[in-house]
């Protein structure tokens, strides 16, 4: 019996390494147009993406079943890599329509249906399996102390953390989500922020410590249907520019995402909903709040600028999609005491602001009037601006940093928001570059920009739709053209991991691939 289970343990290791196959491949060109080379592994299955271990010790290698890529290759298999012995450790089925994988230095986390499952590298072996949903991993100095958080029951609030080492359940508290989902928010250490219903403050360790009530989300009289059940799935996502709280419910009447985004300065937490904004202490203690008229605030955004924190309300909540909700303004307010500086109505009726960026007190922000830019403590009325029939809709503002190849000179223009400059998005395929006074000053053709993928301390790795891709420093000036489609790439310190197109993974040294360009 021992050597039957040695035989097919050994067939099965056979199996994961045959597929793989060392060798050097020519990643990228010399301005001479010379090769530059690097070490690499090929997978003879296509692989479509990857995901790393904090230590880059191990790579998860997502397979494609049928052998076909394409973004809706929902079906493969997942593959432990260890990148020190070069080795495919083993495989395990996956569904690529369930939440990603995480890898931490011990093991991996992988969504099996309702339950979250947690697998040894080195055995195989699957440590636990429990019940989660909306599960957020909270990462500590101690592999041994991370912890998975989410909800045991989408039905009736029950939220639990779990350690992942070995699965033991550390507690279970109530978090109810109907009419609110907004995610966590650490607050450093073991502690965090889970925004429900309440904000709920949460030790990982301990369970939940304290809970504030807020306001987020509305029944929507309008509609005539009947109260959800709190069954669904939730998502708390990026819309635009901004963080959203969206809960997908049954037969929900809700209008939700009527909150801000949490701002933290000098100890506090700042938060606004429908109701009111808010200074608590790091306890929840409440330190001061400001009551706003009735349907009046809704979602919104919060900065902290000097001695104030600056508030956008943009006028509208979520029901599917945005939907008007209360008036635009822009208020700052004392983050000691909560005395209102300024306020400027932004509108006078209702109207829906569909993005915003901000840099300091200066905002830019988009209506369905226009563009529009101004302070806080601006006493001018509003102006939009945006000639549509010579530049097409505005779709939205670039709150990132991206870089626009420049094909006379070679080199890389770097596109970014601050006090004076904004990038718009308009539907005429160009980004243009308004100013404060909302003059455009250059622009630029969509398909000229790259995006960042990764970055080290001087150098950025930028991709222009994953088709074409470069190592360039941070001022823009170009060090080395790949000259395969890159579909993935980190950066830790000075090394990357690079995914081809062709199924290639490359982990090598920044430096190494720099000093190549210059001999």
């Amino acid at each position: 019996m021992k050597r039957i289970l040695f035989c097919f343990l050994l067939t099965g290791t056979v199996l994961c390494t045959s597929a793989q196959k060392p060798k050097d491949i020519v990643i990228g060109l010399k301005s001479d147009g010379s090769n530059i080379c690097v070490h690499a592994i090929h997978f003879d299955k296509i692989v479509k993406n990857y995901t790393a271990s904090p230590d880059f010790r191990h790579i998860g290698l997502e397979f494609v079943s049928n052998g076909i890529f394409s973004e809706n290759s929902n079906k493969g298999q997942l593959g432990i890599y260890d990148t020190v012995s070069e080795q495919l450790l083993w495989k395990i089925p996956i569904d690529y329509n369930q939440p990603k994988e995480v890898l931490t230095n011990n093991g991996v986390l992988i969504t099996e249906g309702t339950h979250k499952s947690y697998y040894d590298y080195t055995s195989h072996d699957k440590r636990w399996s429990n019940i989660c949903y909306v599960g957020t991993v909270v990462h500590t100095q101690a592999d041994s102390s991370d912890v998975l958080l989410g909800y045991q029951s989408l039905g009736n609030g029950s939220f639990t953390g779990i350690n992942i080492n070995n699965g033991s359940e550390l507690w279970t508290a109530k978090i109810y989500h109907n009419i609110s989902y907004a995610g966590c928010k650490s607050l450093g250490g073991s502690r965090c922020l889970i925004i429900g219903d309440k904000l709920n403050l949460i030790d990982s360790q301990k369970g939940l410590l304290a809970s504030y009530d807020i306001n987020a989300g509305v029944s929507d009289s309008d509609m005539n249907v009947s109260e959800s059940n709190a069954q669904g799935s939730l998502l708390a996502g990026m819309v635009g520019n901004d963080i959203y709280s969206v809960p997908m419910l049954t037969n929900s009447n809700v209008i939700t995402g009527l909150n801000s985004n949490v701002c933290l300065k000098d100890s506090s937490i700042y938060f606004s909903d429908s109701e009111k904004l808010i200074c608590l202490d790091y306890n929840l203690s409440q330190r001061w709040i400001y009551n706003f008229p009735n349907n009046l605030a809704s979602h919104s955004i919060l900065t902290a600028n000097g001695g104030n924190i600056n508030m956008l309300n943009m006028g509208h909540g979520l029901r599917n999609s945005k939907i008007e909700r209360g008036i635009p303004f822009m208020a700052s307010f004392n983050s000691k005491n909560g005395k209102l500086e300024h306020i400027k109505m932004l509108s006078d009726n209702k109207c829906i602001i569909y993005d915003a960026v901000v840099y300091g007190d200066r905002y830019f922000f988009l209506s369905d009037k226009g563009l529009s830019s101004r302070t806080v403590s601006d006493t001018a009325s509003v102006r939009y601006s945006w000639d549509n029939k010579k530049r097409g809709w505005p779709l939205a503002l670039i709150n990132d940093t991206v870089y626009a190849y420049n094909q006379s000179t070679g080199n890389f223009a770097i596109i970014c928001h601050d006090d004076y400059n904004c990038p718009v998005i308009s539907s005429d395929a160009y980004v243009y570059m308004a100013d404060k006074d909302l003059y455009i000053n250059s622009k630029f053709p969509i398909n000229d920009l790259y995006r960042q993928i990764t970055q080290t301390a001087d150098y950025v790795v930028v991709t222009n739709g994953n088709l074409d891709s470069w190592i360039i420093r941070k001022s823009g000036v170009p060090v080395m053209h790949f000259n395969k489609i890159i579909l993935n790439c980190d950066a830790k310190d000075d090394k990357l991991i690079i995914l081809t197109s062709e199924s290639d993974i490359c982990i090598t040294d920044i430096k190494s691939l720099i000093n190549q360009t210059n001999k």
